[in-house]
């Protein structure tokens, strides 16, 4: 078994196989090249899950990326994280108000679930990496998703928690 280790901002497996092609021997020792990063494979370390990314981080001084496929975009290994991320940038310029607030803390409202528009009774509700990813791009922030790892975020206006996990049985109803 292998995994791809972070040799850059970036560390995230370049291709993800589907159930029926993937083989735990996939990847083997040596460096796996991507469009635009290298990485070094290390043998020993995870990969049960085909589908299982690691940590995805990249930091607010990249440039966003420009002219992507569709595929390239949402279908990448990071699992689209990054497009989140840098449509989270986007906004932050049109919408400085709406960026101002996500600064402040705020679980503002986005396309993803995860947004607080108003408190509930429960204290607690769930949301997808990708309003994280998104919030995390509003708020100028470097981008670092960890999706093995639910993450906590309490939303600053109504006191809300947000559990942000790639669990669909628990965001599902959120």
């Amino acid at each position: 078994m292998s995994r791809i280790r972070k040799d850059g901002a970036c560390g995230v497996r370049s291709k993800v196989y589907s159930k029926d092609s993937y083989s735990k021997h996939a990847l083997t020792v040596g460096t796996l090249q991507t469009e635009t990063r290298q990485y070094r494979v290390v043998p020993g370390l995870l990969a049960e899950c085909p589908h299982a990314i690691m940590k995805i981080q990249r930091l607010v001084t990249e440039p966003i990326r420009a002219n992507l496929t569709w595929e390239e975009s949402w279908n990448a290994a990071d699992h689209g994280l990054i497009t989140c991320w840098e449509c989270g940038r986007d906004r932050a310029l049109q919408d400085p108000e709406l960026a101002a607030r996500a600064r402040s803390g705020q679980l503002v409202l986005l396309p993803w679930k995860g947004g607080v528009e108003k408190a509930i009774k429960k204290k607690q509700k769930y949301g997808v990496y990708y309003y994280l990813a998104m919030w995390q791009g509003l708020r100028g922030e470097d981008l670092n998703v960890d999706p093995e790892r639910e993450t906590l975020v309490t939303c600053t206006a109504s006191k809300m928690d947000v559990v942000f996990t790639g669990d669909y049985g628990k965001y599902a109803n959120a």
